[in-house]
């Protein structure tokens, strides 16, 4: 191919490229002001991610739309993002939501690159065996979970026992360790995690973590 062919090629490519982000870029001004206008706005289509090629996506979430990432769903509302799985099943309430930092619900991994009140812009990334991470809401509590801070300190959930309530925690900052043991409403912090259990809404048991 000759100088003068590659050339074009590459201008063409550039020229489609900008035209998808355009056209990206409009889609995302409509919702938000569908949003601001009180408008319904519907469940997007599910967003399916390579799961062999690990690519991240990019993805623009208005406040109270519903978009489906493989078997999860991501929500913004009231600066919170929550996961949730089939039937609507609750996961995780992220917080403190900050442009730059990831979050993480298992293999679901979130890098935040904007943030504001009219809407969520996150980077989607499938992680087989990733740990979860970040601050928020965990409801989905089960022995063996783990999450990770910083890539220094990992709280993990030894026991679980929902009718008493009673829940034993163990966290690791390098070669440093602690048991921890939270009953209802009760709180500690251990290696600058705040930790509290807490019931949310008439069913679930939530616990906090909190590294701010």
């Amino acid at each position: 191919m000759s100088v003068k062919a590659q050339w074009a090629f590459a201008g063409v490519l550039c020229l489609c490229t900008l035209v998808a982000l355009w056209a990206t870029a409009m889609s995302v001004r409509e919702r938000k002001l569908a949003a601001r206008r009180g408008e319904r706005i519907q469940d997007a289509a599910p967003v399916r991610l390579e799961v062999t090629e690990s690519r991240p996506q990019k993805l623009p979430l208005t406040p109270g739309r519903k978009v489906a990432v493989e078997h999860f769903s991501l929500v913004y509302r009231d600066d919170t993002l929550s996961v949730t799985g089939s039937q609507d099943r609750a996961f995780v309430d992220f917080i403190h939501l900050k442009k730059g930092e990831q979050r993480g619900w298992q293999e679901l991994r979130l890098t935040i690159l904007e943030v504001d009140p009219s809407g969520l812009v996150v980077e989607a990334e499938i992680r087989p065996g990733a740990p979860s991470t970040g601050d928020g809401w965990y409801t989905a509590l089960r022995e063996g979970l783990q999450v990770e801070f910083d890539g220094k300190r990992l709280v993990t959930i030894r026991a679980w026992d929902p009718a008493k309530p009673e829940l034993k925690l163990l966290i690791l900052q390098g070669d440093h360790a602690e048991e921890q043991t939270l009953g209802e409403n009760a709180k500690a912090r251990v290696f600058g995690v705040g930790l509290e259990l807490r019931k949310r809404g008439s069913a679930d048991w939530g616990l906090l973590l909190d590294s701010k």
